[in-house]
């Protein structure tokens, strides 16, 4: 038996323009848990964003519940862990630019679509 989470955080701001000017700025975050359990050699999986104790507790449970509803064995262990590759998906360089920077390149790109 065996158990391991994996924790997942998004941040995301979107901007949309019309005529020159900012008509509309989000910005949103959304984080979570995933639950993989083996149990007796069959695996569950649960997600969960409650990252309370109760609510990564009731995700263990539900991962539980599913890998016992499981009909034939499918593992005995989860895989050796391998170190990954750094992959680097935000440009620091961002940063450093004015929200009408922004919204120039917005205004291009949907001259270009139209």
């Amino acid at each position: 038996n065996a158990v391991e989470f994996y924790y997942t955080e998004k941040q995301s701001s979107n901007i949309t323009t019309a005529n020159e000017k900012i008509n509309e700025m989000k910005e949103s975050s959304a984080s979570g848990l995933t639950t993989r359990i083996i149990k007796n050699g069959f695996l569950g999986n649960a997600y969960t964003n409650d990252l309370t104790l109760k609510g990564i507790q009731q995700s263990v449970k539900t991962a539980e519940k599913i890998a016992l509803l499981k009909k034939e064995k499918s593992i005995k262990e989860f895989p050796a862990r391998k170190q990954s590759r750094k992959i680097i998906t935000f440009d620091s360089e961002i940063k450093k630019l004015d929200i009408f920077d922004f919204v120039d390149e917005a205004n291009e790109l949907a001259e270009k679509i139209t």
